[in-house]
């Protein structure tokens, strides 16, 4: 007996060290994906969050995993949700048949697959080492807030190297724009304020929903001041007490006092000159792009959609059918023209699946309200941060709006039974257990080759634009190396192809071999429809004294976005472009 009282409490405290352990690990991997930057890449924020997310989360989840199957102890959830969370991959995969490129949905797919296996994952751990983990994450989007005010003060030692301060597009924290900033925050708050709102006397639970509040409404983003505004509702019907309606009121002085004396109150004033306007264009921040080219793939292929992850690469042409049928010009006034995303993840989620889409969003709502009380604080708050940023944003396409997606799910799905995964003889089980593990440590591989990938991008656009101002030998010199390196990479990786077409092009206008630079621009055309090839292609043509070709392909590509037309550098070619975009709104008037 003795013996066995001894091996009982060794047993307890081995697993509670794992069950730390895991914790533990979660939450600095949520912590650093909040917080990483990668100066000099070409994708600083963004990539690099979302490798570290990918890569650390399937080699953690994927370990853990194959080590419990391979053992006979993994046991998942059975629940509503859960068929309709595993439902999402398995449709991103079956519409890599009707794919016009079949990779990126069945990549699209593999992304999912992890973080909902995260969800999943979580769903097992304790409330009390969830809410741990959830405090790793929101004090990483809270350093991105000190850092944000650091930039507004000025104070370079903790601001990002290579942002400058005083722009509003430029207050990143550690996040990205500004309304990437808002929603590390707020996406936050619907996890944490039912805690707060259980005790509210206790003053210390509000500093750290106080501080990412703060740090949203800095930001200046205007779909971060909806969200608060809604989350602020929320608490006052949740509280149902004379306080809360005096707190709210007494934030509501606040925020108003902010507004009239801050750097916000031009930006809502030059907000409301839109609205007087009509100007909805820019109001929505050109929006209209993104959501056009979404409803033009949605009417060519309403019942299927284009298929997972082909948004980005079905823009361009998309844009260019809807501004064609509708005979007018775009709108947009900066270089950077192409949408890797909608700006609204229902309708983008639509545009690829299809009416597939939206009956399994419809599915996963409903599955969602079943899963527990349909009044519980954290649903109605989530609902209501959710909303602003679903419909204005992207957040299921960043990691940073990911990680309280994932929390939020798993909370769900906590009380759900648990079944046995006991498939087959232990030999077959085992062998499940090597490829999940195997399949972990190539996602975290191929994450770690797409890092370097980007950093070698954003040293290449350096290069490029040292280049344009160098003598020309030296020029010569330095686009023979981006072209050998380039070329490398598009044998081992395919997939970015497309882009490192587009950079050789480049690289041979600059040094005056038109000829080879169409040949370049055209593959990368026929791998991937971009305004950027069409432009490098029309320029190319025009180098070779090839005008009409020349005027035609420009047109294209400058009607979608205007602003490229500072690119064309001949007076005469120029006047042209202009002349026939001038003409299409003529003909719209």
């Amino acid at each position: 007996m003795s013996n066995q009282k001894r091996r009982k409490p060794a047993a307890e405290n081995t697993s509670q060290s794992k069950s730390a352990r895991r914790v533990l690990v979660t939450g600095i991997i949520f912590f650093l994906v909040e917080v990483i930057v990668i100066s000099g890449a070409y994708s600083p924020f963004r990539l690099p969050k979302m490798t570290l997310a990918l890569g650390g989360l399937a080699l953690v989840i994927g370990g853990w995993s194959a080590f419990r199957l391979w053992h006979g102890r993994l046991s998942l959830p059975v629940s509503p949700l859960v068929v309709a969370l595993v439902a999402l991959p398995a449709l991103q995969t079956l519409s890599a048949v009707w794919a016009q490129a079949p990779h990126l949905a069945l990549q699209k797919a593999l992304v999912s697959t992890i973080w909902i296996g995260t969800a999943l994952w979580l769903s097992s751990f304790e409330t009390e080492e969830r809410h741990r983990i959830l405090l790793w994450g929101v004090w990483g989007a809270v350093v991105s807030g000190v850092v944000l005010l650091g930039q507004l003060s000025n104070i370079d030692e903790i601001g990002v190297r290579g942002v400058a301060s005083g722009d509003r597009l430029r207050l990143t924290g550690l996040a990205g724009n500004p309304s990437d900033l808002a929603m590390a925050g707020l996406l936050f708050l619907p996890l944490l304020l039912p805690g707060v709102l259980a005790k509210p006397r206790k003053w210390v639970r509000w500093l750290l929903p106080a501080f990412l509040v703060l740090t949203a409404v800095l930001t200046q983003a205007l779909t971060g001041l909806a969200a608060i505004g809604l989350v602020g509702l929320g608490c006052i019907i949740l509280m149902r007490s004379k306080k809360a309606w005096i707190l709210a009121l007494t934030l509501a002085g606040v925020t108003v006092l902010a507004i009239s004396t801050g750097p916000l109150r031009s930006r809502i004033q030059a907000e409301w000159t839109q609205l007087q306007r009509g100007n909805w264009y820019n109001l929505l921040s050109a929006r209209e792009d993104g959501w056009t080219a979404a409803l033009t793939m949605i009417e060519n292929s309403p019942i299927l959609g284009v298929g997972a992850g082909q948004y980005s690469r079905e823009f361009y042409p998309a844009r260019t059918t809807w501004l064609n049928h509708n005979k007018s010009v775009g709108k947009r006034g900066e270089l950077a023209t192409h949408f890797e995303w909608a700006h609204n993840d229902p309708l983008q989620l639509t545009s690829e699946l299809g009416l597939i889409g939206v009956f399994w969003m419809v599915f996963f709502v409903l599955s969602l309200a079943r899963s527990g009380p349909l009044k519980d604080p954290v649903i109605v708050l989530a609902s209501l941060a959710w909303t602003p940023f679903l419909l204005l944003h992207y957040p299921t396409h960043l990691a940073i709006g990911l990680i309280p997606a994932v929390l939020l799910l798993a909370e769900r799905l906590h009380p759900a039974p648990r079944v046995p995964v006991l498939f087959g003889r232990p030999a077959v089980r085992r062998a499940v257990a090597v490829i999940v593990g195997a399949v972990a440590v190539s996602v975290c591989v191929s994450q770690i080759i797409d890092l370097r990938l980007d950093r070698w991008r954003g040293q290449t656009e350096a290069l490029l634009s040292l280049a344009e101002n160098a003598p020309l030998p030296m020029r010569r010199q330095i686009i023979q190396k981006i072209e050998t390196e380039a070329g490398s990479r598009i044998l081992h990786s395919k997939n970015s192809a497309p882009w490192l077409w587009r950079i050789i092009g480049r690289g041979r206008l600059l040094t005056g071999v038109p000829e080879e630079a169409e040949a370049a621009f055209r593959r990368s055309a026929a791998l991937e429809p971009h305004e950027e090839a069409e432009m490098g292609l029309g320029l190319s043509l025009a180098g070779q004294g090839r005008t009409t070709e020349a005027v035609y392909h420009l047109t294209r590509a400058c009607r979608v976005n205007p602003a490229l037309i500072s690119f064309i550098a001949q007076d005469s070619l120029r006047e042209s472009v202009r002349t026939n975009l001038h003409r299409t709104n003529t003909r719209t008037r």
